[in-house]
């Protein structure tokens, strides 16, 4: 007995063989009961086979429907012995696959045998699908990952964007505020103490008389105490005393030397 399940076989050959040719029977060279090719190259196996119908299957369902045809022809049950032959896509044979179940004096093993021999080939053709389940899921969840990261990518542009237009927008604003004029209350009394401070200083020096420095010096006391301690002053005054006195006399004198010049 080949202790190399369907599925080993096939899995085995590779995508190069696409057609098999399944033989049941209970002899050493029992008929074809079908042949089985995958779907693309259906059609060129079927040019070889044209007395018998090809059932055409994914190329991933090959093994199962193999084993399922075997089984609707009897085996292993009826029909101890299975015979498989591959073919190319050009209908080249390749290796070729015999199982016959039968025990060490030649009767046909018994129905738990059979059912245990099943229930492993089932739990492989189980473990297959699984395997292809998690590379889908594998591909599935990086293909998400890269979405999620284009999206958080697009999102922080879009941000940056409406950030860079909400920015513009305030610089707009505020430079148009600082065109305009602003007429507030607080404004328009700084601009009135201003224009008062300015008539001040642009005004004329006063005009000081006689009567002008009395009051002066009668308002403020200490103002005259200063001047008449102040040696300047007191020079000016008696310059201005001797002077009087002398123009009195002579009209015609030449002027004294001023006092100050001599300091």
């Amino acid at each position: 007995m080949n202790r190399k399940t369907i599925f080993d076989y096939v899995d085995g050959l590779g995508e190069q063989f696409t057609g098999y040719r399944i033989r049941v029977g209970s002899g050493g060279n029992p008929p074809t009961i079908g042949v089985i090719a995958a779907e693309e190259d259906a059609d060129k196996i079927q040019k070889r086979f044209k007395s018998q119908t090809v059932s055409a299957v994914p190329f991933a369902e090959i093994a199962s429907a193999i084993e399922e045809m075997a089984a609707d022809a009897g085996w292993p049950d009826e029909h101890p012995t299975l015979r498989i032959h591959s073919l190319t896509s050009d209908n080249k044979a390749g290796p070729s696959y015999a199982n016959t179940k039968r025990t060490s004096d030649g009767t046909v093993e018994g129905s738990s045998a059979v059912s245990i021999e099943a229930l492993c080939q089932t739990v492989v053709r189980m473990a297959n699908i699984q395997t292809k389940t998690i590379d889908i899921l594998t591909e599935t969840i990086a293909h998400s990952k890269e979405m999620e990261e284009h999206a958080a990518h697009r999102w922080l542009e879009a941000r940056q964007d409406q950030l860079d237009a909400e920015a513009e927008t305030m610089a707009t604003s505020l430079l148009a505020e600082a065109e305009q004029p602003d007429n507030s209350a607080f404004q328009e009394a700084a601009l009135t103490t201003l224009q008062g401070v300015a008539a001040k200083l642009t005004a004329p020096p006063p005009q000081f008389t006689v009567e002008n420095v009395i009051s002066l010096l009668q308002s403020d006391p200490q103002l005259a105490i200063e001047l008449a301690s102040d040696q300047r002053v007191v020079d000016l005054v008696m310059r201005a005393s001797i002077i009087q006195k002398e123009s009195a006399k002579e009209p015609d004198a030449p002027p004294l030397p001023d006092p100050l010049e001599s300091q």
